[in-house]
């Protein structure tokens, strides 16, 4: 970045992140060089503008996934559900067979619950870490800023 697109990434004020001022100053670029013919065709215009208009897309994506994090309820209901699933399942694949006193037992442990467990916590755990991939953020959602921002990012173009 040279310092005059320093300072006129400075010069603009806003509460919020300037993310879109760089895609702001591409896209211009490629109006400008296509109004002084150093993009032939129109095609070839539409294709590059789409394109960086898509990635600034997923950038505005990426932003907004983060401010919106998972209910605090639906993190509580699957653990409550894996739980209780290995309960039940802990219970319900003891072999009670009356007769089984005097028989010999072919499966002291039950391998296939075991790696059931092993597999749902770990998802589990992996889906927790999921919840906020971005940091550590509060739980709640920053309609006011979101609005606020995207106000202004309207506002500057």
């Amino acid at each position: 970045m040279t310092a005059r697109e320093l300072d006129e990434f400075e010069g603009v004020s806003s509460p919020h992140a300037k993310y879109w001022l760089p895609f702001q100053w591409v896209l211009s670029l490629i109006t400008l060089a296509r109004d002084e013919n150093r993009i032939k065709g129109e095609v070839i215009y539409v294709s590059l503008f789409d394109r960086i208009a898509g990635y600034r897309q997923k950038l505005i994506n990426l932003v907004l996934y983060d401010w919106v994090p998972v209910p605090l309820v639906y993190t509580q209901v699957v653990h409550l559900t894996v739980y209780s699933y290995f309960l039940i399942a802990l219970l319900g694949r003891q072999i009670l067979d009356r007769d089984a006193v005097r028989k010999s037992i072919d499966l002291y442990v039950p391998i296939m619950t075991i790696l059931q467990f092993t597999f749902f916590i770990g998802w589990l755990k992996v889906a927790e870490v999921l919840l906020n991939p971005l940091g550590e953020d509060a739980d709640d959602f920053e309609c006011n800023y979101i609005i606020d921002r995207n106000l202004q990012e309207k506002a500057e173009r």
